[in-house]
């Protein structure tokens, strides 16, 4: 992640205003490497309020991204909005405080471990590949279930049959 000197603030003045409030649109090269690939950052903003009280200053966070990401289920990329807050609190005896930690981190723990371009993705054909959103496959009903590779039968196959005298009764 680069270092953005919009960024850093300086703790005597926060101190001496009685506090400071900052909104910013952030450049998304500031995240890069924060996030793994393929998922980059598209766009994000910053609302930060710094408090003084009790010989610290605490700051309140919010971040707000737009991110690109690679569908789990048909690997299709798109992008979704994610926002996150986060608060800091930080000792009298520091003269500058440094936000792109924070906000890196905030970033970071926006895309779900499983991103999904619609709740309702239907994925790829085990058999053929085709993206099931947008067409039905040619292969076979159960096709999954029997699948066959290098002329062998799917070894997982009896594992569905339980699954499969449940649904009948």
């Amino acid at each position: 992640m680069e270092k953005d000197s919009g960024l850093i603030f300086s703790a005597g003045e926060i101190r001496e205003k009685g506090g400071l409030t900052v909104s910013r649109k952030l450049d998304p090269g500031l995240f890069a490497g924060v996030l793994e690939a393929p998922a980059e950052v598209a766009k994000a903003s910053a609302d930060l309020v710094f408090s003084v009280g009790g010989g610290s200053i605490l700051l309140d966070g919010a971040v707000r991204a737009a991110l690109r990401l690679e569908c789990a289920r048909c690997g299709v990329l798109f992008t979704a909005e994610f926002s996150e807050t986060f608060d800091e609190l930080y000792e009298d005896a520091v003269e500058s405080i440094d936000v792109s930690g924070a906000l890196a981190e905030s970033v970071a723990l926006m895309p779900p471990l499983k991103p999904l371009c619609a709740p309702a993705c239907k994925g790829l054909c085990a058999a053929c590949g085709a993206d099931l959103n947008l067409k039905v496959c040619g292969c076979p009903a159960g096709h999954g279930e029997g699948f066959k590779e290098n002329g062998k039968e799917n070894p997982f196959r009896a594992l569905g049959e339980p699954v499969k005298k449940k649904r009948a009764k």
